[in-house]
């Protein structure tokens, strides 16, 4: 498989939220304040982990986009650690399972929403909106991926707090995004640098969920993202549903 085809493949969830908001027109400068934000955050209690569902499998192999992921429990180990999780419907879409990297789930809700379960070693770009700077890195703990997440120039975060996610003390912060002036080429605001496939970027007038979990295979990010469109309170209930079946180890 070329990188060309991987790249594809992971950074298809920026381009085509991307997309999706500039479809509605809904694209722009500013994000949600973080009343807004709170309103998404319905609860940040404990997710509790379930083992129903029988024998895991690998997701299914991907194509050069989205590919059906059918109800079952499903095992990837593509971020470091051991991930388990169950779908109960057919309405999620699933992207490449990419070695040192991790995987995506895609529904619609209103607007293309994603789920993105990846790999965090502390690169990071010292400028988001130019990913040929020089990177820097950071320690690779739950805890500083967070408190440098909310430093980031077009983020406006909550404080994160304590949970727990597949059976692992976790973090999760609720956050905005709004795309700085400079991010023009391509309009995302580039985060951490991951292995083959380059990149984890936002992009313009989202709303996103953040969960890290110190695994014994590195940090694991789990993101929840959805652009201004979409309805992110039911697509943040439908992720709680997945979290709820979930095992990290």
């Amino acid at each position: 498989m070329s990188v060309r085809r991987l790249v594809v493949s992971l950074l298809l969830v920026g381009a085509l939220l991307s997309a999706c908001a500039a479809d509605e027109g809904t694209a722009s400068a500013s994000s949600a304040g973080p009343s807004e934000s709170n309103a998404h955050a319905s609860s940040h209690a404990a997710v509790p982990s379930s083992s129903a569902g029988g024998a895991a499998q690998p997701l299914p192999a991907g194509g050069e986009g989205p590919v059906p992921v059918p109800p079952g429990r499903y095992a990837s180990e593509t971020t470091g650690a051991s991930v388990t999780f169950e779908l109960t419907d057919d309405t999620w879409r699933g992207l490449e399972d990419v070695p040192d990297v991790g995987f995506a789930l895609l529904r619609e809700f209103g607007t293309l929403a994603s789920l993105s379960v990846v790999s965090f070693d502390g690169e990071v770009f010292s400028d988001p909106c130019d990913p040929s700077a020089p990177t820097e890195t950071i320690d690779e703990s739950a805890a500083a991926f967070m408190e440098w997440l909310a430093t980031v120039p077009g983020v406006e975060a909550q404080a994160p707090t304590d949970t727990t996610v597949g059976g692992m003390p976790a973090l999760v912060m609720d956050l905005t995004t709004a795309l700085p002036a400079e991010c023009t080429e391509p309009p995302w605001i580039f985060l951490w640098v991951l292995p083959t496939v380059g990149d984890f970027h936002f992009s313009d007038a989202e709303t996103v969920r953040v969960w890290a979990v110190d695994a014994e295979g590195g940090t694991v990010a789990l993101v929840a993202e959805v652009d201004s469109a979409g309805d992110a309170d039911a697509f943040l209930a439908a992720v709680d549903e997945i979290l709820a079946t979930m095992t990290i180890e």
